[in-house]
């Protein structure tokens, strides 16, 4: 969505060419999202296309709005 466009960043990895970061994530499926923080893993994943369920994860990492 364009009004997140400036706040986030999307990294698209070919798992079939990087197999070993796959398994490193253990992922269940694909598409699988995987969301970081300044740096650092945070613990929720989303696996599918369920783009209102990646919209709540993005939306909880973004700061609050004052």
């Amino acid at each position: 969505r364009s009004d997140l466009s400036n706040k986030i960043v999307f990294l698209k990895v070919n798992v079939d060419h990087n197999e070993d970061l796959a398994a490193i994530f253990k992922l269940p499926g694909i598409p699988h999202f995987v969301f970081y923080k300044k740096g650092e893993l945070q613990a929720t994943t989303v696996t599918g296309a369920d783009i209102e369920a990646i919209e709540v994860e993005i939306k909880k990492l973004l700061p609050k709005k004052k």
